[in-house]
């Protein structure tokens, strides 16, 4: 990769000194900084910020301390600065110095003079943040002041406290947006510079920076694609996003208390804020906790339909008989059980109020007379302040599921007992008593599974191999293990002809 030196030059008289790198072998000898940095650093251009009476002074020297290694330096003129204007005209020199050309850029601030140096620090705080500045961007300076006892002059590298900037705009980004690229690509930059100096020796690294990155755009993900379990109780055997976001932030926190010490109030901001997310099920009163945490980070975030969307969803979950209705995701997961927890949540006035919101969001102000932005932001910040309010809402007896198995037989009773089947057990099935979400386990002739199934219960068939000597009398429960009992869930669907 090509690399471009930007530089300062002022009028002063410079002195001959002995320039290198921390770490470095190499040690150049020069009145001009720059000549330094471009030789140890293997930067093929030179730009020079310089008034004309800067350039008049120490032009001539620099081009021809430059051409001894084959460099020819290519003078920017600046104002002086003594005003705004001409200050305001020496930062856009400088910004369009640095999004210039290909390749990385290395700019030097040992020579800059008044708001020069603030200048470049801006300028790539800006460059990053519209996507347009390289991607191997560089601050040195050469400190004279740190002149060793070999009187060798060290060329500083300040890179780290221009990321620290960049790494305290993205985590702010973040904590107020729930946008999460400007972090994971300061991230990312960070990861290189630490990478190059474990490369170099200059130290060792876990590169802790690169397994926050995976956590910060897992949760990113989940955040803008509204999947709530996957944020807050996971889902399968796999970890909530926002779980993993905070352990990494925990073991990037331990790198940052040595380099990045500024920025760990923010990153703790962080951890606070997915750490009011992750629940063991969004069942009852902790699955409201989490899903009122999530809303009200949505518009924390102004994002009012993502927001109205989690106060919809929470509140059908209050209606819900067990967390088969609730935590999506997870093999427990009923989708009969979620409708019939919604059936039941949008049968109420707050129910329907708190969807309508949702819903007038989400056709995005088609209609003849659609509410204020302003409006739909209040409602939607309504509907969560209702959620939070609500309570659970247990099922009456009438509405909880039940459970019978249809046999004669006292073995196949002792055998579910033994297996933890909790099941009444009944001689007849009226198929017209079964409710929504009711279990009939037995061997029910086919009509009669398909009626269950058509009233939205299940149907769980027993099965047996049984050898032709064993058909036709009771079995106990042991010669039933022996035969390979064992349930197995049946869709039944019969069809007129």
């Amino acid at each position: 990769m090509t690399r471009r030196l930007i530089t300062f030059l002022g009028t002063t008289d410079y002195r001959t000194l002995r320039y290198a790198l921390p770490g470095g072998n190499s040690v150049v000898e020069t009145r001009f900084v720059a000549r330094a940095i471009a030789e140890l650093m293997g930067c093929e251009a030179v730009t020079v910020m310089a008034t004309d009476l800067a350039w008049q002074r120490n032009g001539a020297g620099l081009t021809a301390a430059l051409g001894e290694i084959g460099r020819e330096p290519v003078h920017v003129p600046i104002p002086d600065g003594k005003n705004e204007a001409e200050l305001r005209t020496q930062f856009r020199a400088l910004a369009d110095a640095i999004g210039r050309g290909e390749g990385g850029v290395v700019i030097d601030i040992t020579h800059g003079f008044r708001a020069q140096p603030f200048f470049a620090a801006t300028a790539l705080a800006t460059l990053a943040a519209s996507g347009d500045l390289p991607e191997d961007a560089r601050i040195t300076y050469g400190a004279r002041e740190a002149k060793d006892e070999n009187g060798v002059t060290p060329i500083w590298d300040l890179t780290p406290f221009l990321l620290l900037q960049d790494l305290a705009h993205g985590i702010a980004t973040l904590k107020h947006t729930g946008h999460g690229q400007p972090l994971i690509d300061a991230l990312k930059r960070e990861t290189a510079r630490l990478r190059e100096r474990a490369n170099a020796r200059e130290r060792d690294t876990h590169y802790r920076s690169s397994k926050l990155v995976e956590a910060v755009e897992a949760f990113c993900r989940d955040l803008a694609t509204l999947r709530v379990p996957a944020l807050t109780i996971g889902e399968g055997r796999r970890e909530t996003s926002a779980r993993k976001l905070i352990k990494r932030i925990g073991k990037y926190r331990e790198s940052c208390e040595r380099d990045h010490p500024a920025i760990v109030p923010l990153l703790d901001d962080l951890a606070a804020m997915a750490g009011a997310l992750p629940a063991a099920t969004l069942f009852g009163h902790e699955g409201k906790r989490a899903m009122v945490a999530l809303a009200r980070l949505y518009l924390q975030f102004n994002r009012p339909l993502e927001a109205a969307a989690i106060a919809r969803e929470g509140y059908v979950s209050l209606f819900a008989a067990g967390p088969e209705a609730t935590d999506g995701g997870r093999e427990i997961f009923d989708t009969d059980a979620r409708r019939e927890a919604e059936a039941r949540a949008m049968g109420t006035v707050q129910g329907r109020s708190i969807a309508n919101i949702r819903n007038d969001l989400l056709h995005a102000g088609m209609r003849k007379a659609p509410d204020s932005a302003q409006s739909l932001q209040e409602n939607a910040r309504g509907a969560v302040d209702d959620f939070a309010q609500a309570e659970p809402q247990p099922p009456q007896p009438d509405q909880i599921p039940r459970a019978f198995f249809v046999t004669r037989h006292p073995g196949a009773v002792e055998w579910a007992r033994r297996h933890g089947i909790e099941a009444e057990a009944v001689h007849h099935l009226d198929p017209s008593a079964i409710r929504p979400g009711d279990t009939v386990i037995g061997t029910l002739p086919v009509h009669l599974a398909a009626e269950v199934c058509a009233r939205r219960g299940r149907y769980l068939h027993l099965v047996l191999d049984l050898p032709p000597e064993a058909r036709g009398r009771d079995l106990s429960a042991e010669e039933m293990d022996r035969h390979g009992a064992r349930l197995q869930e049946c869709q039944v669907s019969m069809k007129e002809r």
